[in-house]
């Protein structure tokens, strides 16, 4: 299930990878999991209505890894620098697709 979504929901495949520090890669890669649980889904629309200190205080409350406010400021800076470069990319990935999602 974890891994299908992330596979399907390549923002979370590169926010996993962000994660993947000095803990179990196999608790790394549930981050997103558990993040997607505890806002109702994956989506960009969702993802961009959480400001940074809404992502800290998920990450201490489900104390999601070793290093919680620092991993929850990479996972919400991750995420916006995704945001930006799929944006810059449009040609390739195609605003409208991502204008959808937001």
């Amino acid at each position: 299930m974890i891994y299908l979504m992330i596979s399907r929901t390549f923002p979370a495949f590169v926010l996993a990878c962000i994660m993947d520090r000095q803990i179990k890669a196999e608790r790394a890669w549930l981050i997103p999991y558990e993040i997607s649980k505890e806002i109702g889904g994956f989506e960009f629309s969702r993802l961009l209505k959480i400001d940074q200190n809404e992502f800290r205080e998920i990450f201490r409350r489900k104390s999601l890894h070793r290093f919680n406010d620092t991993m929850a400021e990479n996972f919400y800076l991750g995420f916006r620098k995704f945001i930006e470069i799929t944006m810059m990319m449009h040609p390739i990935f195609g605003r409208e697709n991502l204008e959808v999602q937001l």
